[in-house]
């Protein structure tokens, strides 16, 4: 995996706010699309400060490695780096809901990319997010990555 380009494609997509805001879904969020706990409500005046979201960042990149080296069991050991960071990506912004697509990850565990593209495309994920769909699907059909 290359973590520059992972880490350049989820500030992408994620985009940077310095002062906690609301998301599209109505959950507290700041920083690089960093979701906020009940518990950080208490300290949210502190919630600014650059070097704590860069922090955060690392953390929920870790995070999203584990979801996705879970999510894809031994297959993960024979995808390619811009396959695993598709994976990651997602992670990163689904977290543990990642899971719930069940037949894209069968289609994966079978080799069957059109399949996986398919479960993709019907998803709530894909009708919220059409650009991350596309990213996606791009990501993991080129050779190298890039896109």
């Amino acid at each position: 995996m290359q973590q520059e380009r992972l880490l350049r494609d989820i500030r992408h997509s994620e985009g940077y706010r310095q002062v906690p805001y609301r998301d599209s879904l109505g959950k507290w969020t700041c920083g690089t699309g960093h979701l906020l706990s009940p518990e950080d409500a208490e300290v949210m005046d502190r919630l600014t400060d650059k070097e704590i979201h860069e922090t955060q960042l690392m953390q929920d990149i870790a995070n999203a490695i584990k979801i996705a080296t879970d999510f894809a069991g031994d297959k993960w050991d024979v995808l390619t780096e811009a396959q695993e960071e598709v994976l990651t990506e997602m992670a990163f912004q689904l977290g543990n809901r990642l899971h719930q697509f069940k037949n894209m990850r069968a289609a994966m565990l079978d080799d069957d990319r059109d399949k996986m593209f398919a479960e993709m495309t019907n998803s709530l994920w894909a009708r919220q997010t059409p650009a991350r769909l596309k990213h996606a699907i791009n990501k993991w059909s080129s050779d190298d990555g890039l896109t």
